[in-house]
């Protein structure tokens, strides 16, 4: 890796990449006048991939998207002079290892939640790794990818219910517990079933949020 400053204008945030939600970046503002105020040098520098062309350099980011993020928020005649501190890893470092790179790299210490980790693992899954290479890949049990892999699985069936889990309105330890319970049913029903229940329960809610004690299946004892 290599330490430098770049303008703030040569840095890249490409679409997609960040798996943060927009519900969990904090107080923006307010990060940016922190940093500005102890001075950019100061902060821990992103991570970064080089973008060379014959024309221009460009520094894709990979680990820093909150502080980028606050950075942003300050005025255009500090952006333009602003000079950031930053890690740029190998040309060679793989899509794998730039995506468990951005999962590691939490900023601020305000760290992801499950919703926002199941699309690591989804992404993971997608470049060909298997399960246990991701549990160690990512510092964590081999169950709680196959629990992450179920709110990827229902997020992609559902914007409502992915939505309302990155709003804590429904606790990942809650989807995982009746999605277990679920199972159990004989026979077990197809898994739209399954979301198109929680989301009835969510509709309800409202933004007080669901329960474990207000939620029943059709045939789940009370």
């Amino acid at each position: 890796m290599q330490f430098k400053t770049v303008k703030f204008s040569q840095l890249v945030i490409e679409q997609g990449f960040n798996y943060r939600s927009k519900f969990n970046y904090g107080d923006v503002e307010s990060l940016g006048k922190r940093l500005l105020e102890t001075g950019f040098n100061h902060m821990p520098p992103l991570r970064v991939v080089l973008m060379e062309t014959p024309t221009t350099i460009k520094y894709k980011v990979i680990g820093g998207f909150r502080r980028c993020a606050g950075i942003n928020t300050l005025p255009t005649s500090v952006l333009v002079e602003a000079e950031i501190p930053v890690l740029i890893e190998p040309k060679s470092i793989s899509e794998v290892d730039q995506v468990i790179l951005a999962y590691v790299d939490n900023d601020d210490h305000l760290a992801t939640g499950p919703w926002e980790n199941a699309q690591t693992v989804k992404r993971l899954r997608k470049l060909g790794k298997k399960d246990r290479d991701i549990a160690q890949a990512l510092g964590v049990s081999q169950s709680q990818v196959s629990q992450l892999g179920v709110l990827d699985m229902i997020s992609g069936m559902s914007e409502t219910i992915s939505e309302a889990g990155q709003q804590g309105r429904i606790a990942a330890t809650l989807v995982w517990q009746l999605y277990a319970d679920f199972q159990k049913r004989e026979p077990i029903p197809p898994v739209t079933e399954f979301v198109k229940e929680l989301e009835t329960e969510l509709e309800k809610a409202g933004d007080k949020g669901v329960t474990a004690k207000a939620f029943v299946f059709k045939g789940r004892e009370k």
